[in-house]
């Protein structure tokens, strides 16, 4: 059940330029990288990385059934600069934020922001030819359905 609501948050990026590239594949020029909870030495700037709770499961009132499902997703935005992560976080923002995503068998709620870390520097890691660390930020989403 995970795998399809991340397969579905992960269609909806692709339809605005974010690519996959987890496995290392090249990236098409003016897309974004994005990367399914690893992240390589070397990755390409900017990107993003979804990760998730394992979710849980819960009975809806009234039920002894749990067929309710509801994980946080967590979108970590990196870049050469502050500006970099903003540009990142807005694209995906904008994206994904007050959408239903599609999940056979599944009616999913609206996605939704549930708190943001602040933009700050990655100092365990220097940008390679400088004396600078990477920027990232953090938003929290609510990704949640019951049985359609």
């Amino acid at each position: 059940m995970l795998a399809g609501h991340v397969a579905a948050v992960k269609l909806l990026l692709a339809a605005v330029g974010f690519v996959d590239i987890t496995d290392g594949e090249d990236l098409p020029p003016g897309s974004i990288a994005l990367y399914d909870g690893q992240v390589p030495k070397e990755p390409t700037f900017p990107y993003v990385v979804l990760w998730t709770t394992p979710g849980d499961r819960t009975a809806p009132a009234l039920s002894n059934e749990h067929t309710q499902f509801e994980t946080r997703l967590y979108t970590t935005y990196a870049g050469a600069s502050a500006d970099a992560v903003r540009f990142v976080a807005d694209k995906v923002s904008g994206t994904l934020l007050d959408v239903r995503p599609i999940v056979a068998g599944r009616s999913c709620w609206k996605l939704a922001t549930l708190y943001s870390e602040p933009i700050r520097q990655d100092s365990d890691v220097t940008l390679p030819g400088t004396n600078l660390h990477p920027m990232y930020g953090v938003d929290v989403w609510r990704l949640a359905s019951v049985p359609a």
